[in-house]
């Protein structure tokens, strides 16, 4: 997982950077550039946008795993699938089975047609599998 970011302005809502692009301003007398970080919201999944001078860094990306988890944030939408699943009443193990093949599904659409939404999914479904893992729980 990328850093847990907090933007300002949203509160105690967390973020996490999905990507980023840079614009280059050029005028007769000045220039500059802007980093714009495209920003989704952990649990809903709500995108935004925001520039540096904006953000606070809550667990840089070595940490954010740990910190998350804790927590045990969705990053899907309750629609989605794997929210449904990981709430479901299924036993620890289907769900892991579950998620394991779910996470094979995104990889193999990643692999074909390259969209960053199914390499996000990738990290919320192995996410979901850390925190199954380790706080499952007996069946």
């Amino acid at each position: 997982m990328a850093e847990a970011l907090k933007v300002k302005g949203y509160g105690g809502v967390l973020f996490k950077i999905a990507g980023f692009r840079t614009e280059i301003w050029r005028y007769a007398e000045d220039a500059w550039e802007d980093v714009i970080y495209e920003m989704v919201s952990i649990p809903k999944g709500e995108w935004l946008e925001a520039d540096e001078d904006e953000l606070l860094l809550i667990a840089d990306a070595g940490q954010a795993d740990s910190f998350v988890s804790r927590y045990q944030f969705f990053y899907p939408m309750k629609s989605s699938p794997l929210y449904q699943l990981v709430t479901s009443d299924l036993k620890t193990q289907e769900k892991i089975d579950r998620l394991l093949d779910m996470y094979n599904d995104y990889a193999l659409l990643l692999n074909l047609f390259g969209d960053e939404a199914y390499r996000a999914m990738l990290e919320a479904v192995k996410m979901q599998i850390r925190v199954l893992a380790a706080h499952g729980g007996p069946d």
